[in-house]
């Protein structure tokens, strides 16, 4: 029976960053992962990971999801998003370290996968994630992204490129897995496999799949399992 913790809450500059923390029960933890939510940076929570969490937990896996200010809610733009993304890293490593686990792998859907990502490749501070698995994450703000859109989330042209991880690719990935479909229209697939082509992540196809597909059956299931191998095995 997999065990939900509240979490630890610590505060950066004032603001409270919290990662709710769902144990394999009784059993030793045989690995370790982190998950941010998606929304665009202005809205979601991290309850819309607690299924794949709860799933993880079951499968033998410390599983978290993190929560960072969105855009509105006290972050002024997605940078900050990526500095509350750190602190739940760092926190992370932390609590997997607890359980025995040296290693942490860090993920997330959407824009969450752009957090996951950008907290890996630029600037990195502290230890890397030992693995990524990322769910149509976006990769390149510059792309299907119009000034009036950049401009919602408190970002300049320029900015937009600088928190860009496909900006960033040459900087190298740990093993990846990457989830995406190919009628993806929010984050353009193709940027997608010209990231994997330049950092050698491996990129699951799903034809027909839009935006946001692993949260419905059959795409739950077949990313779950798929998710949990990865998580589990010797990496690629």
């Amino acid at each position: 029976m997999a065990r939900t913790d509240p979490g630890p809450t610590r505060r950066r500059r004032g603001h409270p960053v919290t990662i709710h923390v769902i144990a394999p029960g009784d059993r030793p933890a045989r690995a370790a992962i982190l998950l941010f939510h998606g929304g665009g940076w202005v809205q979601g929570s991290p309850e819309q990971f607690f299924p794949q969490c709860r799933a993880m937990a079951q499968r033998g896996i410390l599983a978290a999801s993190g929560v960072y200010r969105l855009v509105g809610g006290g972050a002024d733009s997605p940078a900050d998003c990526l500095a509350d993304a750190r602190a739940a890293i760092s926190e992370f490593q932390g609590i997997a370290a607890s359980h025995g686990l040296g290693e942490v792998a860090v993920g997330g859907g959407s824009a969450g996968g752009q957090l996951a990502l950008a907290a890996t490749l630029i600037d990195p501070v502290g230890p890397a994630p030992s693995r990524l698995v990322l769910f149509n994450p976006v990769v390149d703000l510059c792309c299907g992204f119009d000034a009036g859109l950049l401009a919602l989330v408190g970002l300049t042209p320029r900015q937009a490129a600088a928190l860009s991880p496909a900006h960033h690719a040459q900087s190298g990935l740990p093993p990846t897995l990457i989830f995406h479909g190919t009628a993806d229209r929010l984050a353009p697939i193709s940027a997608v496999r010209d990231l994997c082509t330049a950092t050698g992540a491996r990129l699951v196809e799903f034809e027909g799949a839009e935006h946001g597909f692993f949260n419905v059956s059959p795409y739950y299931e077949q990313t779950l399992d798929r998710m949990a191998a990865f998580l589990l095995g010797p990496g690629e």
